[in-house]
């Protein structure tokens, strides 16, 4: 459920990124981590990304 979820929300957010015509600034990124929400979403990502050796190793 959790992956089927996810695909969904990814191409949601593809197509709003396709049609966005705004410019990220390295301004607007700082700006935009003080947000509650981005900060955990970049916490997430940053645990997910240290994971992803040990994840990819045991799949062999």
């Amino acid at each position: 459920d959790l992956g089927i979820r996810a695909t969904h929300a990814l191409s949601d957010v593809t197509e709003t990124v396709r049609n966005d015509t705004s410019r990220v600034t390295v301004t607007g990124l700082m700006r935009s981590l003080k947000d509650p929400e981005i900060q955990y979403s970049v916490k997430l990502m940053m645990g997910l990304l240290r994971r992803l050796p040990q994840i990819l190793a045991e799949a062999d």
